[in-house]
């Protein structure tokens, strides 16, 4: 994934197709919900009360979010080669869709993050396995962490 250029309308990226590929994967498995959002800390009662409510209209709106960034990443038109890596995706994402790339990101981050116990630090363990189970969540959790990482560190340098 490559920065071409910044302006006042947006950032304009160039994607490989193996990047397209991971960032499609990650974003069209189903994630589940996430932890119970807390609605009060001294009500048990206003907790259960509106934790399914919430949770429900979060995980519609975490779908919702996206399957749009999939529509950017499916329709974003074919472009020159990306480092010998062959033809690449253009994509321009205005401040606004940056911000909800980042969101939807960290999502899956944190998701993944849950879904392992919530390990401190967030590494992977050297003898991880492609047959172990949580090997999909570390997967997640990576491979979201790099590229919210970089598009941050490229959109917004020091």
């Amino acid at each position: 994934m490559r920065l071409l250029g910044k302006d006042s309308e947006g950032t304009s990226w160039v994607l490989a197709e193996v990047e397209r590929g991971l960032l499609v994967s990650i974003l069209r498995t189903p994630h589940g919900p996430r932890h119970a959002p807390r609605l009060s800390r001294a009500s048990p009662e206003l907790q259960a009360a509106g934790a399914i409510e919430l949770a429900d209209e979060l995980e519609g709106h975490r779908a919702s979010t996206r399957a749009r960034l999939l529509d950017f990443l499916e329709d974003a038109p074919t472009t020159g080669t990306v480092e010998g890596d062959g033809p690449g995706r253009l994509l321009r994402l205005a401040p606004a869709d940056l911000e909800m790339f980042l969101q939807v990101l960290n999502e899956v981050r944190l998701g993944a993050w849950e879904r392992l116990g919530c390990p401190n630090p967030p590494e992977p363990p050297d003898d991880l396995s492609t047959e172990a189970p949580e090997f999909r969540s570390w997967f997640e959790l990576v491979v979201a962490s790099r590229i919210q990482g970089f598009l941050l560190s490229a959109a917004f340098p020091a």
